[in-house]
C-alpha cells in the first residue's frame, strides 16, 4: 500500500490538443480506473478546447509559459507527482490495449524494475506505413529523477533493470496535414537541438542521431550523420549503431543501391566496441542489405541474406533478441508494416533462383493475416505465391488460399483464374477450381471450354455470372448471346472492361472479334453501349496480362462495333441517351465508308463527337483513318490514270511503227482493239485518217 500518495502519476503536457486529446485519454481511461493512479495534465497555452476536454478525465490540470523547453514544462508535472512511479505519453499517442501496463503494476511485477517502456508505432504517412521503436517513458521517481533536454526529453534517471511492456500506443505526430505544419514542426526542433550540439558535442553523439531524423533535407541528414559517425568513432558511443543504420537507410531512400549495400556491411565489420556480438539492430540493417541486393538483381545474395533476416525477426519479435541498442533505435525497414514487402521480394527472388522448395517451405509456415493491417503488396504476395503453385502443378493451392482473410482468398481465386488464361497447364488448375467452393460450377464451364466441347446456352449465359469477364470472354469466344452477362449497373460494367483488359489474357481479341449481332435481348443494348465504350478506353495504355508479350491495340474496330450496336438500337427501338444518339451516327458513318463516301463519312462522325464528346478521342483517331483510306482511294486512282497513260502512248506508237513499215491490215487491227479500249482519245481520228491514206 502506497502511504500519502499513489502507485502511479502519468503525466503529459498538451497545447492546443482538441483533435487527438479526447481520444488518448479515453485509451489510458482503464489504467486511471483499474490501477492506483493519477493525472497531471500540464497546459503551456492552449487556445482550443484542450483544457475543457482535460478536465473531463482529470482534476490537475496545470498551467506553463512556455520557454522553448519541453523538459521544464515536464518537470512542472513530475514537481506535483504523487506516485511511486511515473510515466508519460503524448497528447497523440492513443494505445491499443493497457492491460500489460495495468498488469505490470496490480500483478506487483514492477517491484523488480527501475523503468519500463512500451512501444511507439509511429505513423508516417497516410498510407498506413508505421515505424517502431521503444518509449522509454515509466520510471521509478527517486530523488534526482528528472527531465532532461529542452527537446526529445528523457528521464535522468532511466536505467536498469528495465522492463520492455509489449503494450502499443500509435502515435500521429509525424503525419502532418500540410507541408507547412512538417516544416514548421522541423525547423523548430532543429533550432533546439542545435542549442543541445552546442553542449553535448564533446559527451554524446546521439544528438546527432535526432538531428538526422529531424532533418527532412536528406542531404542535410546525411551531414549530420557524418559528423556524428566520426564523433561516436572518437566517443566510442553506442550511437554508431543508429547512425549506421540512418546512413544507410539514406542511400536506399535515394535508390543508390550500391552506396547502401556497402554501409551495411562496414556495419556487419564494425569493432566489438560498438558490436560486440548480434544486436537488435541486426534485424534493420539486414532488412536494408536484402533489399539492396534485391533491387540489384542479386537474386541469390538477397534469398542468403532475407533468411537469415526473417531468423532474427523472429527472434526480436518473440522476446528472444533484445539488446541495449533497442532502447534507441527505430526499427523502419523491418518494421511490421513491411514485413510483406521483404516477403514478397524474398519468394520473388526464390524463383528467380530456382529454389522453390524453399519459397513453399516458408509460405507454408507463414502466417499472413498476422501483417495484412495496413499492407498495400497482397497483389504481389499473392502473384508471387501463384508462381510458386504454379512450378508445383498447383498442388497444395487450397492451404496457400486459406492462409489468407477473406479478402485475400476472394482475391487469391481471381487471380488464379486470371492465370488459367495463359498457363500451359490448365487442367491441374482446373482440377484445384473444382475442388473450391468458390469456383466448383465456374470450373465445369472452364473445363469444356478449354477441352473443345460444346457449352450449354443455359450454362454460360447464367446472370450469376454477369459482369465477370473470365466467363464473358468465353462466351464472346464461341459466339454465345452475352445478353445474360450484360449486368445493368454502369459503373460494374466499366470495371467489367477494365478488368479484362488489364487481367485477362485474351480479353481484347475476344471482344475485337465477337459478333454484336449475337446480343438477342434488345434491353441489354444501351449495357453493350457502356461496355464498349469502355472496352476503347481501355486500350489506352493497354500492356498485355501475360508476361513477356507485346500488344498494341487500336480502338477503331470496337469503335464501329459500337457504331454496329447503335445501328440496331435505331432499327429496333430509339435512341434515347446521347450516348445511344451518337451510336446510331457512327453507324451511319461506317457504312459510308464502307461505300467509300469518305467526305460524308467525315461529316457523320464530327457530328458524333458533337452528340457525345466522351469518345471524342475515339471517333478523332477513326476519322484518321478514314482520312488516310481516302487519300490512298485518290492515290490509287491517280496512279491507275498514269498507267493508263503510259499504256496508250506506248499502243499508238505501235500503231505508227506498223504503218511506217506499211503493215496497213496490222496497225487497223491494233486501232479497233485500242478504239474499244479508250474510244474517247482524241488521237484515234488522226490514225484513222492515215490508215485511210495508205490503203
Amino acid at each position: 500500500m502506497v502511504v500519502n500518495g499513489v502507485l502511479l502519476t502519468i503525466g503529459m503536457i498538451v497545447k492546443n490538443e482538441e483533435k487527438w486529446l479526447d481520444k488518448c485519454l479515453s485509451a489510458i481511461k482503464p489504467i486511471l480506473d483499474n490501477v492506483d493512479s493519477e493525472l497531471i495534465i500540464t497546459d503551456t497555452g492552449s487556445v482550443d478546447n484542450t483544457v475543457d476536454i482535460a478536465k473531463k478525465y482529470t482534476d490537475i490540470v496545470l498551467h506553463f509559459d512556455w520557454c522553448d523547453d519541453f523538459s521544464a514544462a515536464r518537470n512542472t508535472g513530475l514537481e506535483k507527482a504523487r506516485g511511486e512511479w511515473f510515466m508519460y505519453l503524448d497528447a497523440d499517442d492513443i494505445f491499443e490495449s493497457c492491460d500489460n501496463i495495468i498488469d505490470f503494476f496490480n500483478s506487483g511485477e514492477y517491484k523488480k524494475y527501475n523503468s519500463a517502456s512500451y512501444i511507439g508505432k509511429n505513423i508516417v504517412d497516410h498510407d498506413g506505413h508505421f515505424a517502431l521503436n521503444k518509449q522509454p517513458r515509466l520510471t521509478k521517481i527517486l530523488k534526482n529523477t528528472r527531465f532532461k533536454n529542452v527537446v526529445h526529453e528523457v528521464f535522468t534517471t532511466y536505467g536498469a533493470p528495465k522492463k520492455d511492456i509489449n503494450d502499443i500506443a500509435v502515435h500521429y505526430g509525424y503525419l502532418y496535414e500540410n507541408e507547412e505544419q512538417r516544416e514548421k514542426k522541423t525547423a523548430r526542433n532543429r533550432d533546439l537541438l542545435l542549442k543541445r550540439l552546442e553542449k553535448e558535442k564533446n559527451t554524446s553523439a546521439f544528438v546527432y542521431v535526432q538531428l538526422a531524423e529531424n532533418e527532412d533535407n536528406p542531404d542535410e541528414g546525411l551531414k549530420y550523420i557524418e559528423a556524428g559517425i566520426k564523433n561516436a568513432k572518437r566517443l566510442n558511443d553506442i550511437s554508431m549503431i543508429p547512425l549506421m543504420k540512418h546512413k544507410s537507410n539514406f542511400y536506399l531512400l535515394k535508390k543508390d543501391y550500391s552506396n547502401s549495400l556497402a554501409v551495411c556491411n562496414d556495419y556487419f565489420r564494425l569493432d566489438k566496441v560498438f558490436r560486440p556480438g548480434v544486436l537488435t539492430t541486426d534485424m534493420e540493417i539486414l532488412a536494408m542489405k536484402a533489399w539492396n541486393h534485391y533491387c540489384l538483381k542479386q537474386y541469390s545474395e538477397a534469398v542468403e541474406t532475407y533468411t537469415k533476416f526473417f531468423d532474427i525477426y523472429e527472434r526480436v519479435n518473440s522476446g528472444q533478441l533484445n539488446t541495449a541498442d533497442s532502447d534507441i533505435m527505430i526499427i523502419q525497414v523491418a518494421s511490421e508494416s513491411n514485413y510483406l514487402s521483404h516477403v514478397v521480394q524474398f519468394l520473388i527472388s526464390a524463383e528467380q533462383t530456382g529454389k522453390y522448395d524453399l519459397a513453399d517451405r516458408f509460405i507454408r509456415k507463414l502466417e499472413i493475416t498476422k501483417y495484412l493491417e495496413g499492407a498495400s503488396h497482397i497483389d504481389r504476395l499473392i502473384d508471387a505465391e501463384i508462381k510458386i503453385l504454379t512450378h508445383f502443378g498447383f498442388d497444395g493451392t487450397n492451404e496457400y488460399i486459406q492462409k489468407h482473410d477473406e479478402a485475400g482468398i476472394t482475391l487469391f481465386i481471381k487471380k488464379l483464374e486470371q492465370v488459367l488464361f495463359y498457363i500451359e497447364d490448365k487442367k491441374s488448375l482446373i482440377n484445384q477450381l473444382k475442388m473450391l467452393p468458390e469456383t466448383k460450377d465456374k470450373s465445369k464451364i472452364y473445363e469444356a471450354y478449354f477441352s473443345g466441347k460444346e457449352i450449354p446456352a443455359e450454362q454460360i449465359n447464367d446472370r450469376s455470372y454477369k459482369n465477370d469477364p473470365g466467363i464473358l470472354m468465353i462466351a464472346m469466344n464461341t459466339g454465345a448471346d452475352i445478353s445474360g452477362l450484360l449486368g445493368d449497373d454502369s459503373t460494374e460494367l466499366i470495371n467489367c472492361a477494365e478488368n479484362g483488359y488489364k487481367n485477362y489474357y485474351g480479353f481484347n481479341k475476344a471482344v475485337d472479334s465477337y459478333d454484336v449481332s449475337g446480343i438477342k435481348n434488345t434491353a441489354d443494348l444501351p449495357a453493350a453501349l457502356v461496355f464498349y465504350e469502355a472496352c476503347m478506353k481501355s486500350t489506352v495504355g493497354f500492356t498485355s496480362p501475360k508476361p513477356g508479350v507485346f500488344v498494341i491495340l487500336n480502338a477503331n474496330r470496337l469503335l464501329e462495333k459500337f457504331g454496329d450496336i447503335g445501328i440496331r438500337i435505331q432499327n429496333e427501338s430509339e435512341a434515347v441517351s446521347d450516348m445511344e444518339k451518337a451510336a446510331v451516327v457512327i453507324g451511319n458513318a461506317a457504312e459510308l465508308r464502307k461505300r467509300k463516301a469518305y467526305k460524308d463519312c467525315i461529316s457523320e462522325l464530327k457530328k458524333a463527337i458533337q452528340i457525345y464528346e466522351p469518345i471524342a478521342k475515339f471517333v478523332s483517331d477513326y476519322s484518321k483513318e478514314v482520312l488516310n483510306e481516302y487519300n490512298d482511294h485518290i492515290r490509287s486512282a491517280e496512279q491507275g490514270k498514269s498507267e493508263m497513260e503510259r499504256l496508250s502512248a506506248q499502243i499508238k506508237s505501235n500503231i505508227r511503227g506498223q504503218i511506217a513499215a506499211g503493215n496497213i491490215e496490222a496497225a487497223a487491227k491494233m486501232l479497233a482493239e485500242y478504239k474499244t479500249l479508250v474510244p474517247g482519245d482524241n488521237e484515234i481520228g488522226e490514225l484513222e485518217n492515215e490508215i485511210n491514206c495508205r490503203s
